[in-house]
């Protein structure tokens, strides 16, 4: 396991109001009152030992933490009784995350870190998160089984990563899902069926990436997503059965592509829901009169910076 370098904040929150902590249970150096317990500015170089099973919360930033085991981290978690909050925000974590053993963890948050790779079993124990941040790091490959024990997970932030290839599975098993985030990262291409089993998703980030083009029924399940963004790609063509399926579709981001022509009907064919459309800074030259006209409540539209021929 690695060590990991100095860091000056991690933020411990377990979200329970329990019995108060024994003093006789407080770490060494630290002190605990009331069901907190606090080690910030200790001057720590390590963690701080065992946890009392009915800490509440842990403060421990501006210390010098340099040699933090992970395996001692989450054994001390595993301790505890109530659902918690991890917070190794900017730890330098490097290489692959070792598996995270521990049924409390309801929150993790790992950004700002150099993680790289995601192991097959690294979540298999921790079913109970319902939001993990990974923005932030070095991941290039999402494969198939990594996230499919997180049954509850509700948002997934994998955003400003190096991710050049997402396995079609990657996100099976994610029905509870609504939130997903997936910017600035290096994708080309959207395997089909990936987005299938997000039945429940209503937030979908796919800007600043390298994506080509859409097949048909890339968003075919995803009737309650609400805002899909998918600026500043290099997408060429929208069709109207790019967008089927998104019924509740009411923020649609297309600006910063290379797209050079519109279907003559561009709104999705199962909604006219649609609030907010920006086709900024393409390549149209023209659009057709009925390209936006079932669109009943869009109340902004935006195509300015584009090459419009005006020859009328």
């Amino acid at each position: 396991i690695n060590a990991l370098k100095p860091s000056t904040c991690v933020y411990i929150h377990i979200m329970y109001c329990g019995v108060l902590i024994n003093l006789s249970d407080c770490p060494r150096r630290c002190q605990c009152v009331s069901t907190t317990i606090h080690c910030n500015a200790r001057g720590l170089r390590r963690f701080p030992g065992t946890l009392p099973r009915n800490a509440v919360t842990l403060l421990i930033e501006e210390n010098r933490i340099s040699s933090v085991s992970f395996m001692l981290i989450f054994n001390n978690l595993n301790t505890l009784k109530h659902s918690i909050l991890f917070n190794l925000n900017r730890f330098q974590i490097s290489s692959q995350l070792p598996p995270l053993n521990s049924t409390h963890l309801h929150t993790v948050i790992l950004q700002n870190n150099k993680i790289y790779n995601l192991q097959l079993k690294v979540f298999r124990a921790a079913r109970n998160i319902n939001f993990l941040n990974l923005a932030n790091n070095r991941l290039r490959v999402i494969r198939n089984g990594v996230l499919s024990q997180l049954s509850g997970l509700a948002l997934l932030n994998l955003g400003h990563n190096n991710i050049t290839r997402i396995f079609a599975g990657a996100f099976a098993g994610l029905s509870h899902l609504s939130d997903l985030y997936l910017h600035n990262n290096r994708i080309t291409s959207i395997p089909q069926g990936l987005f299938t089993s997000l039945v429940n998703l209503k937030q979908l980030r796919l800007d600043q990436n390298r994506i080509v083009r859409l097949t048909d029924d890339t968003f075919l399940r995803q009737t309650f997503l609400i805002s899909l963004n998918l600026a500043n790609n290099n997408l060429r063509r929208i069709t109207s059965a790019t967008m089927r399926g998104m019924a509740s579709l009411q923020k649609l981001l297309l600006s910063g592509n290379q797209i050079q022509s519109l279907d003559s009907n561009i709104n999705p064919p199962d909604t006219d829901c649609a609030k907010y459309i920006d086709l900024s800074n393409n390549s149209l030259s023209t659009v057709r009169l009925l390209t936006f006209s079932r669109l009943r409540m869009l109340s902004k539209l935006s195509l300015d910076n584009n090459q419009w021929r005006c020859d009328c």
